[in-house]
């Protein structure tokens, strides 16, 4: 594929906007335009885990509720961010992605998590434009580092504070290929094997043996010959006596 400004064919030449373009031409034919479109207010980002906030990029507006927070670090995971204010109470560190799915994010995972740990009294806070995708994919990454967790169970903790929190499908298959790397395997193939719920590990039932399952067989038939030989049936919604407990039964509790 290649650019349809430039000519250019190489791995960052993609879909953007609607149209095959590499990513130097994307930004310079669509920065300017994108951030005259947004508009830009305070918003509250949410506290995840730790020492993590994640929301969207309004949330880097006020520099009073960063330090009522004690907020002194900033992950901006956002191409197309150099308008947003710098506080100089603040340190900053930005991850120049648009959210496609062809971005490569895995190789910042690791400066990313750095910047994040770099003090466990104060807090960080990770966003991307709308809180959703990109800063996302970072903060569950990281909880899947620290905490061992699989890319599931990592994102399940993020949406419990941040329900809005979404990945997109380029980078849910990054995370997974992280996952791999973490552990071996993905989550995705263990459970075919082995169930994990909350720590407690519930390997498969094992099968009846031939003799269990002719005699289950047996009793059935012959339930089935009883209700045939009785006068007591079910049509419909007919509610049906011989489904009824025997009235000395429902005396005794």
């Amino acid at each position: 594929m290649a650019c349809i400004l430039c000519s250019l064919v190489d791995a960052s030449v993609s879909e953007r906007g609607g149209l095959l373009m590499c990513k130097a031409c994307y930004d310079a034919a669509f920065a300017a335009d994108m951030q005259v479109a947004r508009v830009y207010k305070f918003q509250r980002a949410d506290p995840i885990a730790d020492n993590i906030f994640l929301g969207p990029e309004g949330a880097t507006l006020e520099e009073a509720w960063l330090r009522m927070h004690k907020i002194d670090r900033v992950l901006t995971v956002a191409a197309h961010s150099d308008h947003l204010a710098k506080h100089a109470s603040m340190e900053y560190m930005q991850i120049d992605v648009d959210d496609d799915p062809n971005e490569a994010l895995r190789p910042y995972f690791e400066a990313a998590f750095a910047f994040i740990s770099k003090s466990s009294s104060t807090n960080v806070l990770v966003h991307c434009v709308s809180g959703i995708s990109r800063s996302s994919t970072i903060v569950t990454a990281y909880l899947m580092s620290t905490r061992r967790l699989t890319f599931e169970r990592a994102l399940a903790l993020v949406r419990e504070r941040r329900p809005v929190a979404s990945p997109n499908s380029g980078f849910q298959k990054q995370l997974r290929e992280y996952e791999a790397e973490l552990f071996g395997t993905t989550s995705a193939r263990r459970v075919e094997s082995v169930h994990q719920v909350e720590g407690l590990t519930a390997f498969p039932r094992p099968q009846p043996s031939s003799a269990v399952e002719a005699s289950v067989a047996e009793a059935s038939a012959a339930g089935r010959t009883h209700e045939l030989e009785g006068d007591d049936t079910v049509h419909g919604d007919e509610h049906s006596p011989a489904l009824d407990p025997p009235q000395d039964e429902l005396e005794g509790g």
